[in-house]
């Protein structure tokens, strides 16, 4: 990639790079990190940055991603995470004696 296109397409700011390497959607560090959030999310039309819930330019309103809040072991709420505390330190402690 060349310097000229390592720009954030929302702002301008240079693309974050880590070691070498810089974001495929060339986000800079304050976007990236709202994309982590949950706070940005890109449209799936015209590929536009906006928060959830927020019409688009093509008139699109962008859905929330749905979050898996149940564990995948027990059923038990999980807070976002594949397992709950209890299942993951089962599985954690299982592991070890093997």
């Amino acid at each position: 990639m060349s310097n000229e296109k390592l720009v954030c397409p929302i702002c301008g700011e240079p693309t974050r790079v880590w070691c070498g390497n810089a974001r495929k959607d060339r986000l800079c560090g304050k976007h990236a990190d709202l994309l982590k959030a949950g706070e940005l999310i890109q449209c799936d039309k015209c590929a536009g940055w906006n928060g959830p819930g927020v019409k688009c330019k093509c008139k699109t309103v962008i859905k929330e991603p749905a979050k898996e809040t149940k564990c995948i072991v027990c059923g038990d709420n999980s807070n976002g995470k594949p397992q709950c505390k209890n299942c993951y330190y089962e599985s954690r402690d299982f592991m070890e004696t093997l």
